[in-house]
């Protein structure tokens, strides 16, 4: 599981882009959907992330783990902070994903 902690890093950094991305145009396709739904889907269980944490804590040497637990806190960090700036309501998000279904029926 603490392995789970290294894939998810790079997947916070793209839910990020995403994230940024939405912001700007205020639209975003199917598979970034797909994306953000599988993300938080695999990683909704807070006792598997604290699991993985501890595990990661305890298997590796000192070294190893604070790099991957700086990388993700930074990932998380730039999460917060995007949503702070610029929180997202459910009106926005229904009319980009009305927008983007009239898209793909046109």
């Amino acid at each position: 599981m603490a392995g789970e902690i290294q894939i998810m890093i790079p997947q916070y950094g793209e839910l990020n882009r995403i994230y940024s991305d939405f912001i700007v145009s205020h639209t975003f396709s199917f598979d970034k959907q797909k994306f953000i739904t599988d993300f938080y889907k695999q990683y909704n269980d807070t006792k598997a992330f604290e699991a993985a944490i501890l595990e990661l804590v305890l298997d590796k040497p000192k070294e190893q783990y604070i790099l991957v637990l700086n990388s993700l806190r930074t990932e998380i960090e730039k999460n917060i902070l995007i949503y702070e700036k610029h929180p997202l309501f459910d009106d926005e998000i229904i009319s980009a994903q009305s927008e983007m279904a009239v898209h793909m029926l046109n």
